[in-house]
């Protein structure tokens, strides 16, 4: 659970929102927000751009979660080091 949220309180938009700004996230439908394990946000993937559907507490979990075609492309761990890579100029090959 996030600290911001007890599982027992409904977190206002601007707390949705703060939350997903943490994480480096892009949510479309705060206001539509019910709970913290509903399936219900639509988010903006960071790595392509495509909407998907998740929850806030699946997005929080996952450290900011990506749509599940760049899940499947690349697991965080490779991300991460694909991002480092890239950032001090070093090849790689993918």
């Amino acid at each position: 659970m996030h600290e911001y949220i007890s599982e027992n309180l409904r977190a206002s938009t601007d707390t949705i929102i703060n939350i997903v700004k943490q994480y480096n996230g892009i949510i479309l439908n705060p206001e539509d927000y019910t709970g913290w394990n509903d399936k219900n946000m639509i988010m903006i993937c960071p790595e392509c751009g495509e909407k998907f559907v998740t929850s806030i507490n699946s997005f929080v979990k996952h450290d900011g979660q990506r749509c599940p075609q760049c899940t499947n492309n690349e697991s965080k761990g490779e991300m991460k080091e694909r991002l480092f890579l890239e950032e001090h100029n070093i090849g790689y090959i993918p």
